[in-house]
């Protein structure tokens, strides 16, 4: 935890644990040339990224920026990590993201729905890396512990038991033909269960008004994004019961809004 605390770029968190990582170094998102000067002072250790960043809006790297840095880091001997804390265990459709992308990174970070709702988090690492790594060079008091072992067994085999992964990749396009044709959401982006929904009006009053009504959505550092995280096994009413609740939040159109059906079905 304090690892990651002290490499995070939100200056709020980072602040009180900055010195366990001093020489952490930021640079633009998805420009490969700033990575490439940040790599020309030939001590870089790793290069951490969000191949989906969520908080921010949900932006995707381009698959060809990816790959540029995965060319940048085997040039100057650096370690390329996704942080897959939010994209990873399926909820973009795939395992890991980097099997949609075409690009191997040689360590991912996973947690959150990895426990589905037990704390639990994992490094998945590259055979080179695994090689190096003995029993009792890492540990914890709590690692492996039994309820976060079965926590986690249970996840994976739902996930693939229930085809789940799939199913993400479904809910996407159910989010993103209930929403993009209505003239208040300017955008509909990401993968998966993990959607971004940028509005006409700021998202703030919409995000409350979905609360007050018992849903639950992300908000973003920019203003107007909604973030929607539902979990894989959801129903696709889900989805629709959803989107009437947002309905009397969004300003107003000339365009008729989209029939609103909130019976559930098994869909």
């Amino acid at each position: 935890t304090l690892g990651p605390l002290a490499a995070t770029h939100a200056e709020k968190y980072r602040r009180p644990y900055a010195d366990i990582l001093p020489e952490t170094h930021f640079v633009p998102f998805a420009d490969a040339g700033a990575v490439a000067e940040a790599l020309e002072t030939g001590d870089v250790g790793g290069v951490i990224l969000e191949p989906i960043q969520s908080i921010a809006g949900v932006r995707e790297a381009p698959a060809d920026y990816l790959r540029e840095v995965r060319d940048l880091c085997d040039a100057h001997g650096a370690k390329l990590i996704f942080d897959e804390v939010q994209t990873g265990v399926g909820r973009t459709g795939t395992f890991s993201i980097s099997q949609q992308l075409g690009v191997t990174p040689d360590l991912i970070t996973m947690a959150k729905s990895l426990g589905a709702g037990v704390p639990v988090s994992a490094v998945l690492v590259n055979e080179p890396i695994a090689a190096t790594v003995e029993s009792g060079d890492q540990g914890s008091t709590f690692g492996g512990g039994m309820l976060a072992m079965a926590a986690l067994d249970a996840t994976l085999r739902t996930l693939d038991e229930d085809d789940l992964m799939p199913r993400a990749a479904d809910l996407f396009a159910q989010i993103d033909d209930t929403l993009s044709s209505h003239e208040t959401v300017r955008d509909v982006r990401g993968r998966g269960c993990l959607a971004g929904v940028q509005l006409h009006p700021p998202a703030g009053p919409v995000r409350e008004a979905l609360r007050e009504e018992g849903v639950l959505v992300g908000g973003a550092n920019p203003p107007d994004v909604l973030r929607l995280m539902p979990p894989p096994c959801a129903r696709g009413s889900v989805i629709r019961e959803t989107w009437c609740v947002m309905k009397p939040a969004l300003v107003a159109s000339n365009e008729p809004l989209p029939e609103c059906h909130s019976e559930r079905t098994n869909d």
